[in-house]
This record gives structure tokens, C-alpha cells and sequence, in this order.
């Protein structure tokens, strides 16, 4: 409009509009404003200069007027012409003056100096015409005269500087109105079309994280959200998912990858490159300026995706950290309507201190049911039971179980289950069977791993690598002990770690945890390139956990053995681990030998139900004592410890072998050990005892009590001794002898501090009441696990000559202590099903031979307050239809099992029959709980292991096809039932 009106303006005047035409064709960058102002005060100055000189020029005019007309039109014509010159000169010279003062910025303002020029020229032609006109037409010059003269009474300028006034006023005004609208234009900048990536394939399960970042990016009060997590747990697809649901509402998403980024410069560079609006070089503002003036200009909502912000924030260069997170800072001071949604490795929780408005989220593995889901887009032909499968070898990591299933697909050479048993049986190195070298980085688990273990200080990798020889989780001793340094260290180095997304709050009260295939990657890194490292805070650990190992031995031994049972099944696989491989250590070797030679009483009863274990603890330390040529004291106590223990396990053969080669060894040094000699009487005269043999027992027994010293030890064995003693000589009518040993037993059992202990009935049955109560005044209510193990050794010293009144009388006691043992243990413990396992397990071996053994299901329902009644009134009797499956704890007995099976399988191995025992004990639990998929490949394996094992014609065998077929049947596979 306004280009028109003077284009107009300038036909009335009769002047060409070529000028105003090209003025039109200009852009907004023809213009710098700052410069254009400048010019005018420098075009003001010379025309006020002009007018000056015209005011004189024309006084001259008037004078030679008055003497000729003819010479004055002359005069007004040469006038006119040096003016122009004179006008000319000038504006060159500003031409020069301007060009030097912006040498720098040619380029920009050359375009608009040419135009100024030119307008300027053309108003100087329209000057010299109408000079040429007041030549020809004398009157009008006359007139044009007469009315300069006027104007200059009134000290006003001359018609033609007004009319170049005039046309610059134009000019000024079109400039301003460009001007005007370009502010325009730049108050609403082009946003482009969303970038947003299309959904990550197979993209399963996170409903529950998603929610709870869709809520808070959409509630205003939230400026910044970080989803962070270790690699390859899917923070990148559930970033990106969330963004299509947030744009399915209405809102504009936008994402910016940051991978690889260095600098703080390159992330501006990337949000620039999202706004098509060029800068105005005019303006003279920083990238950063200008990025912050675009986002106060923002009208509406968007959320901006920042992806692998991590990789900006953990650059190596200096101040880069500071320079982004200030720079996200001031474009979210600048801006109400944007909202940041950063993925990153690392916990962003120091942004809680920036700015105001931060919710962070952890993405953590998948749940079981996602999982599954996932597994069965990728592979449609597994069942359920495969599935399982493939989560339990990735540890439920969306990227790992992508992989797995690719490879999977892709391997022609087998079945499915036949390629997920071989990932199974090497799972210590699935990192190694999933990494593909063609694939990019970003879908090689080994190189996202690298990536943030090459991040890690010196300090956080020897911690990293320590820690992976704890167990799947660990406390904060435990970590202080491996790193060998002090707590509060240890605590700040595990909450850099944590931060970082390489350990993980554990799912158990103040532990931590280390996902599996972080375990894996870190333990082939210890392995190759930290092997010092690896093996000092193995030693650390094993002296850890022989120490206190030794401390609950002690406990045990002192009358706080329930304490010390719950206790060392809390950190079982500890000091599991520590008692075999210590004995594999120069520097642990004897710490581990010392300390199982006072340990048989305690290791015995937590492991008489699984023998192996035991067995495997001993065989190790007997076998180091013999290879490091220990002492031969220490290598026949070691004999004599697993030779009691063979006892407590009824293993009788291995009781005489061991006894036999530990009566072999001739000490180094010839004196008299009384201590081991107490040790060797007594084990041998049990185990005459156990074998029938009791007349051999008990002159053996009566010896071994003279040859006992007062340590805690020999002090319980004495108490068993003499209260096998005192039974026998009851059994064998000598009342004498047997109340004599019965009285002895009574006092040492108040010399040990519990008189619990004393298990057998009242010789003298008239006063058995009172002494019953008696004792019971002075037991101790923390002690049932020594007072089962007690009954355990005399009730099977004694079986070939008891009566079943003494059986009776033992199940009852048994019962007591169970019942007790209800409100001693708390709920949830762990070893608290083992507790009540083992006391069923006797109560079952104590009872009489006709009825059938009890089921383990039937193990699980026994309570003891259901039984008591029934006890005093019958005999024992336990077979499933007298048992009430009240108060089931399947979920506790699952998690025993479970537990009891990790470690069978990495002492043992898979092949082992007590490995096949417990997955046959897990598969009954999930059964029972109504799992039957997983049952079903619980005993699948046990199946094949007593298959392997014991072959078709064998009881387990058989029992194991039975149950096998029941969940079949359960599962509705009847023709496999």
C-alpha cells in the first residue's frame, strides 16, 4: 500500500517512480535500521548546511535582479546548477565517509547505500527540472522567486530542499513500516513440523512409566523431566513413545538427539536448525541470544526431547556440563510454554537445585508380563514356557531380548528350546553371544556398557569391579569390606555408582544390586584388564565372611543358635562362597581350615538336609590342607569335623571312611592332643551307636568323657553323651548308672546355660513332671536349631534299642520346640522355612515306620499348633490326611527353594541329584501356587537330570514323571499327562 501511495505521489510530481519500484523488490535485509539512522542525522546535517548556503546564494540573486532581469534568470540558472554539483560533491563525500566506517559490513549494507544514492540522484534531476522550467517560464520563476523570498523572511528552506525533505520522509516512513513488519513476522517464529521418529519397533509394556511422565510433562507446574537408566533398558523408545502420545493431545514435540555431542555450541547449533527464520545480521546477537529471543516468542505448548543428553553433560572438555544445563535454564526462564524431556544414563537429580519444576524417572528392566509379551511379538512360536526363558537369560532388558529372539530366528540349526538350553547353560558370557560387530553401537550391549565404564573415575572402576563378586545383593559392610575402605567412603562411592545407573537399590531393606548383565560385562573386564583388582577384593570379601562365619559359629555354639541359623542364611551364597573358594586363596587357605575345625556342630545342622553341600565345603578345605601341606592336626580335625557331620546327615559309611583315615594320621609333633582325642572317642562312639554296635558305643562314650576339656564345643557333646548314656543303661534296666548320667547330663546342661538341651525323659518317671518343669524354667528361648540338633543325635544313637514311648516322647519335645520357634522367628525371615523344614523332616523320621513319608506339599501345610493335641493323645502319625494345610506359606517356601537352587547350581552344577532335588522342590511350590507354566519347566529339569543321573528304573525317576504329569494335566496337555 504504502509502495503504491508513492509511486503515486511521485507521477503527480512528474519524477520517474523507477526508483520506488526497486525499493519495492527490496528485502528485510536491505534495511539495517541502526545504520539507515545514522544516515539520516548525516543527510539532516548537510541539508541544514544546504539550506544555509542557499539562503546566501539567493541574497546574491536579489541584488543582481534589481540591475537586469535577463542577468539575474542567468545567475538563478548557474545558481541552480552549482547547487547541484555542490550536492553532488557531498553526497559523494558521505558515500566515501560511510564506506569507511562500515568496511566490515559491506556486504550487508551495500544493496541499501546504492539505493539511498540513487534516490538522492533523482532528486537532484527533479531540482535541475525545474530549474529548466523557471527558465522557460518566467513568470513562474519569478513567482517561485517572490515566494523564496517570502520563505526565507520566515527562515524556511527552498522548495526543492523541501521536496528532497519531503521524498526522505518517504523514505523514512517506508523503512519504519518494513520494519514494523518484520517485528511482526519474527513475534510468531515458523516452528517446523514435529521430527518426532516413528515408534521403536517391538515397543512393549511401560504403561506405568509412561503415565507418569505424560502427566507430569502435560501439568505445567513440570519445566523438565529426565528419564534416565542404565543402557539399553529402553529410555530412548519410551521417550519417543511418550512424544506420540503427547502429540496425539494436541501438542507440538519436537527431538533433538544429542549422541555424540561435545559442546554446549553444538546444541544451540541444533535448536537453531529447527527455525527456519534467519537472524538479522543487524541485530548483532549471540547464537545463544537469538535461540533464547526465538523460545520468549514461542505461543504455544511444546515439549522438546533431549536424547542421550548424558552424552553432552559427561563431556571431557571443561565447564560443558555447566554451560548446557545454564543454557536449558535460561531457555526455560525465557519461555512458559516449553517443557525439556531429557533421556539420560546418569541421574539428573542436581537439576532438582537449578530448576524448579524437575521429575525424574528410572527405567528399570521390564516386568514378567511385558516380557513375555515382547518375546512373543518377536518369536510367535514360543510358549510361554520359552518365554520365561529368553527374560531369565536377558534379565528382562527390552534391547538383550531383541537380540537374543534375532538370533534366535536366524539360527536354522536346531529348535527353539534347544537354542535357549545352550544360551542358558552360558549365561556367564551372554554378552558375548549377543554382540553382533556388524551392528551400530547403539545396538551392541558390550559398547553401550564400554561406554559408560570408560566414564567412570579410577575409583568407581576398581569399585565397579570389586563389587561384581558380591552376591546379587549386597549390603553396605559388604562393600566397605571388598573396596577396603570405610563406610561413609564406600556409602558415597555406591551413591555415584547409583547415580550413574550401574547399581541399583535392591528390592531387600538397605541392599544394592548389580543387574546381571552389567555383572557380566564387569566380570570380563576384572577378568582381562583389572586382575589385581578382582582378586584383592576377593580376598577382602572371603575374609569378610570367614570372619563372620567364625563370629555365629561362636554364636551357635554359645546357646544363640537361632540367631546364628537366620543369620547365615541371609547371606548364605557369602559365605558359601567364601569357605570353598577361600580355600582356594594362598592368603585365606588357613582362616577357612581353622575355622571349619570348631564349625561341624554348626555347618551340620544347616546343611543336614542338603548333604552335598556340606560335603563339598569339607572336601575342598581337607583337600587344600593336604596340597598346602598344612599341619596334620588341622587336616585330622578337618576329618573329624565332616565325620560328625556325616553323622548328624546319617551318612554312616562315609562316617567310618573319614573316622579310619583320620585315626591313620600321625601327628608331626608327639603330644597328647586331648581336645582332638575328646573329638575322636566321642565320633567314634556314636557311630557304633548309629550302626547298632552299642556295647562298643558305650565304652567308647564313657572314655571320650574323661578326655573332654570345658570349651563350648566339647561341653555340648558331653551333655549328648551322657544323656545317650543314661538312656541306654534305662533301656538296658541298669537304673543306677542310668540316673548317675541323667543327674551329670541335668548339670552340665545348667554349666552350658540352658538346660533345653536336656532331651530325653525323666529316668525316674514319679518325679518326671517336676523336673520337666524344673528345666523348662531355666531354658533358654533362642537356642531350638541346637536343642533340634541335640534330639537329632540321640534319638538316632538310640533308635535300635528305643521304644516308641521314647519316640513319642522326642516328637512331643520336638513339637514344643517348633511351636516355640513360631513366635522366636520373624515373619518373612529368611531361614525360616528352612527352620521349619528341617523339624518336619525329623518329626517324619521320628515317627513310625508304617505310616508313608510325607509329601513335600504336605512339609509346607504342617503347623505345629495343629499338632500338639493330636500328639499327646495318639502316636505321631503325619500322613497327609492328618495334617491341616492352614497358614501355607508357599511364597516363603518358593523363595527358599529358589535361593537354595542358585547355589546348588554354582557349587554343584546343573547335573548334580541335589540340583535335580531342588527344581523339583521349586516346581512342586509354583504348582501349588498355580503356576503351572513355570512348574512345568521346573521339573522338566529335574526330570532330566535323575534321567541322566539315575536313569528310567529308579524311585526319583519315577516321582518325577508322576508330579511331571500333574501339571500337565493341570495345564490341560492331557495326552502328555
Amino acid at each position: 500500500m504504502y509502495i503504491q501511495l508513492t509511486k503515486d505521489a511521485f507521477q503527480a510530481l512528474g519524477v520517474s517512480s523507477s526508483s520506488v519500484n526497486a525499493i519495492g523488490n527490496l528485502t528485510e535485509t536491505d534495511f539495517p535500521i541502526e545504520k539507515v539512522r545514522k544516515l539520516e542525522d548525516e543527510i539532516r546535517k548537510e541539508l541544514q548546511a544546504e539550506i544555509t548556503f542557499l539562503k546566501e546564494q539567493v541574497k546574491d540573486e536579489l541584488m543582481s535582479m534589481r540591475s537586469d532581469v535577463a542577468e539575474a534568470n542567468q545567475e538563478r540558472r548557474d545558481e541552480a546548477e552549482q547547487t547541484v554539483t555542490e550536492i553532488k560533491e557531498e553526497i559523494q563525500q558521505l558515500k566515501h565517509q560511510l564506506q569507511e566506517q562500515n568496511k566490515e559490513r559491506k556486504k550487508e549494507t551495500s544493496d541499501h547505500k546504492e539505493t539511498i544514492r540513487s534516490d538522492i540522484a533523482e532528486a537532484n534531476q527533479a531540482r535541475e527540472k525545474e530549474a529548466t522550467l523557471a527558465a522557460q517560464e518566467r513568470k513562474e520563476v519569478i513567482q517561485e522567486i517572490r515566494d523564496l523570498s517570502k520563505e526565507l523572511e520566515l527562515a524556511k528552506p527552498s522548495v526543492a530542499t523541501k521536496e528532497m525533505s519531503q521524498k526522505l520522509v518517504e523514505l523514512n516512513q517506508k523503512l519504519e513500516d518494513i520494519t514494523i513488519k518484520t517485528t511482526k513476522q519474527e513475534s510468531n517464529p515458523i516452528l517446523p513440523k514435529s521430527n518426532l521418529p516413528s515408534m521403536v519397533p517391538y515397543f512393549t509394556g511401560r504403561d506405568k512409566e509412561c503415565n507418569d511422565v505424560i502427566a507430569h510433562a502435560t501439568n505445567e507446574a513440570t519445566r523438565l523431566v529426565s528419564i534416565w537408566g542404565s543402557p539399553g533398558f529402553g529410555k530412548t523408545s519410551t521417550a519417543i513413545a511418550e512424544g506420540h502420545r503427547l502429540q496425539a493431545q494436541g501438542l507440538s514435540i519436537y527431538f533433538v538427539s544429542l549422541r555424540g555431542m561435545r559442546l554446549k555450541s553444538d546444541l544451540t547449533s541444533k535448536f537453531l536448525g529447527l527455525f527456519t527464520q534467519p537472524v538479522p545480521a543487524s541485530q548483532r546477537l549471540t547464537a545463544d541470544d537469538e535461540l533464547c529471543r526465538i523460545f520468549a516468542q514461542i505461543p504455544n505448548r511444546c515439549i522438546f526431547i533431549l536424547d542421550n543428553a548424558d552424552d553432552l553433560f559427561e563431556s571431557d572438555l571443561p565447564n560443558v556440563k555447566e554451560d548446557a544445563v545454564t543454557l536449558i535454564e535460561e531457555l526455560l526462564n525465557r519461555s512458559d510454554k516449553v517443557t525439556f524431556l531429557l533421556t539420560t544414563r546418569e541421574s539428573c537429580e542436581f537439576l532438582n537445585l537449578r530448576i524448579k519444576g524437575h521429575h525424574a524417572l528410572r527405567i528399570r528392566e521390564l516386568d514378567e508380563q511385558s516380557s513375555s509379551d515382547l518375546v512373543q511379538e518377536l518369536l510367535p512360536e514360543a510358549s510361554k514356557s520359552d518365554r520365561l526363558k529368553v527374560a531369565q537369560i536377558c534379565g528382562s532388558v527390552p534391547l538383550a531380548m531383541k537380540l537374543l529372539c534375532c538370533s534366535i530366528s536366524g539360527d536354522n540349526t536346531g529348535t527353539l528350546a534347544r537354542s535357549l538350553d545352550m544360551f542358558l547353560k552360558t549365561t556367564d558370557d551372554i554378552l558375548a553371544m549377543l554382540d553382533n560387530p556388524d551392528y551400530p553401537s547403539n545396538l551392541r550391549l558390550k559398547s553401550l556398557f564400554d561406554a559408560s565404564f570408560q566414564r567412570l573415575s579410577a575409583e568407581e572402576r576398581e569399585a565397579l569391579v570389586s563389587f561384581c563378586i558380591l552376591p546379587e545383593h549386597f549390603d553396605l559392610e559388604a562393600a566397605s569390606a571388598v573396596l577396603g575402605i570405610k563406610t561413609s567412603h564406600a556409602s558415597r562411592v555406591l551413591q555415584r555408582l547409583q547415580r550413574k545407573s550401574l547399581i541399583d537399590s535392591s528390592s531387600k531393606a538397605e541392599k544394592y544390586c548389580i543387574h546381571k548383565l552389567i555383572l557380566s560385562f564387569v566380570q570380563k573386564k576384572g577378568e582381562s584388564d583389572m586382575k589385581d583388582t578382582l582378586l584383592n577384593s576377593k580376598v577382602r570379601f572371603f575374609e569378610l565372611y570367614i570372619s563372620l562365619f567364625e563370629t555365629l559359629t561362636k554364636k551357635f555354639l554359645a546357646g544363640y543358635s537361632m540367631s546364628a541359623f537366620l543369620e547365615f542364611f541371609q547371606n548364605e551364597e557369602s559365605f558359601v562362597h567364601s569357605l570353598i573358594d577361600g580355600c582356594l586363596e594362598e592368603r585365606t587357605v588357613d582362616k577357612v581350615c581353622n575355622v571349619l575345625t570348631i564349625a561341624e556342630m554348626y555347618l551340620s545342622f544347616l546343611y543336614w538336609i542338603d548333604d552335598a553341600l556340606f560335603g563339598i565345603i569339607y572336601e575342598t578345605a581337607i583337600k587344600a590342607a593336604t596340597d598346602h601341606d598344612r599341619h596334620s592336626s588341622v587336616h585330622k580335625r578337618l576329618l573329624l569335623s565332616k565325620a560328625y557331620g556325616s553323622l548328624v546327615i546319617g551318612a554312616t559309611g562315609e562316617t567310618k571312611r573319614l573316622l579310619l583315615e583320620a585315626k591313620q594320621i600321625r601327628l608331626t609333633v608327639p603330644i597328647r592332643d586331648t581336645e582332638l582325642e575328646g573329638k575322636l572317642l566321642s565320633y567314634r562312639g556314636l557311630y557304633k551307636f548309629f550302626i547298632g554296635k552299642t556295647k562298643e558305643g558305650m565304652k567308647l562314650l564313657e572314655n571320650a568323657i574323661s578326655s573332654m576339656e570345658t570349651i563350648p564345643m566339647h561341653r555340648i557333646l558331653k551333655l549328648i553323651i551322657l544323656q545317650v548314656l543314661a538312656l541306654y543303661h534305662s533301656l538296658k534296666c541298669d537304673p543306677l548308672k542310668s540316673a548317675d548320667f541323667y543327674k551329670r547330663a541335668v548339670n552340665e546342661c545348667k554349666a552350658v546355660g540352658d538346660t533345653g538341651l536336656m532331651v530325653i525323659p525323666e529316668i525316674d518317671e514319679t518325679r518326671g513332671h517336676e523336673v520337666r518343669k524344673n528345666l523348662n524354667e531355666t531354658s533358654l528361648t533362642h537356642n531350638q536349631p541346637l536343642q533340634t540338633e541335640v534330639i537329632i543325635l540321640v534319638s538316632r544313637a538310640i533308635k535300635n534299642i528305643s521304644t516308641d514311648k521314647t519316640k513319642q516322647s522326642f516328637s512331643n519335645l520336638l513339637l514344643q520346640i517348633m511351636k516355640e520357634s513360631e513366635s522366636t522367628i520373624p515373619a518373612g525371615a529368611t531361614g525360616r522355612f528352612r527352620y521349619h523344614f528341617s523339624g518336619v523332616l525329623l518329626l517324619d523320621e521320628l515317627k513310625d515306620n508304617t505310616d508313608r513319608p510325607l509329601y513335600y506339599v504336605d512339609m509346607i501345610n504342617f503347623h505345629p499348633k495343629k499338632n500338639i493335641k493330636q500328639n499327646d493323645e495318639k502316636k505321631c502319625k503325619t500322613s497327609s490326611k492328618n495334617i491341616e494345610r492352614t497358614e501355607v506359606n508357599y511364597a516363603e517356601a518358593l523363595e527358599s527353594e529358589k535361593r537354595s537352587l542358585n547355589i546348588k547350581l554354582k557349587v554343584l552344577g546343573e547335573d548334580h541329584l541335589q540340583t535335580a532335588d531342588s527344581y523339583h522342590k521349586v516346581g512342586v511350590v509354583q504348582h501349588s501356587l498355580g503356576d503351572f507354566v513355570s512348574a512345568l519347566e521346573s521339573k522338566k529339569r529335574a526330570l532330566d537330570i535323575r534321567l541322566k543321573a539315575l536313569g528310567e528304573d529308579h524311585s526319583q525317576t519315577a516321582d518325577s514323571y508322576d508330579s511331571l504329569g500333574v501339571t500337565q494335566h493341570s495345564l490341560g496337555d492331557f495326552v502328555s499327562a
